[in-house]
């Protein structure tokens, strides 16, 4: 479905009102407002987003309502049978079978909704025998003199994980993404190749860059929304934790997009542009490395209220890969064949472990993760940011196995893509548990792992 920029910014919404007899007030408390009262339907709302009544919703909300049977005399629901509507109006929407045994209805709307406006939305739909759940809702829109604030996260936010990787016998990269860490199910991301991969900050959608311009999607509701039309490629994107900007490279332009009315501020412009932009967690700072063609990449970090680039010069070389902390404005690096920690802007950087072939970096909650590539195998380590002796977490020398990506979550889970003579496998470890197994040996050489 093509999708208005305006509509894109998705703060999914709670709707109202049930127009065939206009009365706002006409639904019962479970949704179930039925042409017989003594055959009531086993199908009941479950929630809106927004609740109904909400008020400074975004101009380009999303549409959303969950409908679950789960109850002793649930006999399912026909998805024939829905409808939707807006203002009276019958709309299209996405119908998705949903985990507590009915469906979702998602509605995205192809025009933004006026200022200070009030809008009404109702749904109905059968179950299998016939009887009607009916429910509505209603909000208003946000004022035009608002301080604008966009959210995309409205989205119950997505489980998984996401990797780029080179499928064998292939010459080009695709995104796949995985539901969980154990089952192994996957989908391969629509659209082609992508540069790199990333979350939105409460994780509704992956960020990607297929064929060099900006999309969102979604997997578990089947959403994909094209967010740049440049014809000049625009690559590795990165939302501020905010939600105010976006942040990618365009040839040499160091490009930060406002997610309220689509103006552009070019922070900086070289030769070389920039890749694996991040922002800090508390949006102050932005982070990338030089572009691709750099035979020496450096790390910048930019202060984004003084519009300084204040990477300190310890860092500023051959940098392999950063990565900031879950909070605050933290940030560790692999530079010049050592692992740093620095708190951005005071102090000198900490040197905290040093080898011939660190990689992969990663912030986890209490530790820094990150990878050291011995000559017999590859070792996958941590420490904290005040230690300078690292333990071992996995030791791959005994398979000789080679990491190619890694991340970690907020719970010091792991997943990591490795190679072993010429099987290439995702696997996944509970660090606390000491325990993991193997994910899929199907996609071939991961590139790159997001998850958080």
């Amino acid at each position: 479905m093509k999708v208005r920029y305006y509509a894109l910014f998705l703060a999914i919404l709670i709707l109202s009102a049930w127009f065939v007899s206009c009365d706002d007030g006409g639904t019962e408390p479970n949704g179930n407002n039925g042409d017989n009262d003594t055959l009531k339907t086993s199908l009941v709302i479950d929630h809106w987003s927004p609740e109904n009544g909400a008020v400074e919703v975004p101009l380009g909300a999303t549409l959303y309502v969950r409908i679950c049977d789960t109850a002793e005399t649930a006999v399912g629901v026909n998805p024939d049978s829905a409808f939707f509507w807006v203002d009276g109006a019958s709309v299209t929407f996405s119908s998705i079978v949903n985990t507590c045994g009915a469906i979702d209805m998602m509605h995205v709307p192809e025009e933004p909704f006026d200022f200070s406006t009030l809008v009404r939305a109702a749904i109905s739909v059968q179950d299998n025998e016939g009887r009607w759940l009916r429910d509505s809702i209603s909000f208003t829109t946000k004022m035009p003199w608002d301080t604008v604030e966009f959210s995309i996260d409205t989205l119950p936010p997505l489980r998984g994980f996401a990797v780029r990787s080179r499928p064998a016998g292939s010459y080009t990269d695709q995104a796949t993404y995985f539901e969980d860490i154990e089952g192994g199910t996957y989908t391969i991301m629509p659209g082609g190749a992508p540069y790199s991969l990333s979350f939105s900050p409460g994780r509704s959608f992956i960020l990607n860059d297929i064929d060099a311009n900006i999309w969102l999607y979604n997997p578990e509701l089947g959403i994909q929304t094209q967010i740049t039309f440049d014809t000049r490629p625009e690559k590795y994107p990165a939302l501020s934790p905010n939600g105010h900007t976006i942040a990618f490279g365009r040839d040499g332009d160091i490009v930060l997009r406002s997610m309220a009315d689509d103006s552009e501020d070019i922070l900086a412009s070289t030769s070389q542009g920039g890749r694996d932009f991040a922002f800090s967690p508390d949006s102050q700072y932005l982070a990338y490395r030089s572009g691709s063609g750099s035979m020496n990449p450096k790390v910048f970090i930019w202060n984004l209220e003084e519009r300084e680039d204040i990477a300190h010069p310890v860092l500023y070389n051959e940098v392999d890969c950063f990565d900031w902390s879950l909070t605050g404005s933290e940030i560790a690096v692999i530079s010049n064949e050592q692992l740093y920690h620095w708190r951005v802007g005071s102090g000198f950087p900490t040197r905290l472990y040093q080898a011939t072939n660190l990689k992969h970096v990663n912030f986890g909650p209490s530790h820094i993760y990150f990878v050291n590539a011995t000559p017999t195998g590859d070792v996958i380590m941590r420490t904290t940011p005040s230690s300078s002796t690292p333990e071992t977490v996995i030791d791959l020398t005994p398979e000789t196995a080679t990491v190619y990506a890694l991340a970690v979550n907020e719970s010091d889970v792991l997943v990591y893509a490795k190679q072993v003579g010429g099987t290439y496998t995702i696997e996944y470890y509970k660090v606390e548990d000491s325990y993991g197994g193997t994910i899929t040996s199907d996609i071939g050489q991961v590139r790159q792992i997001a998850w958080y």
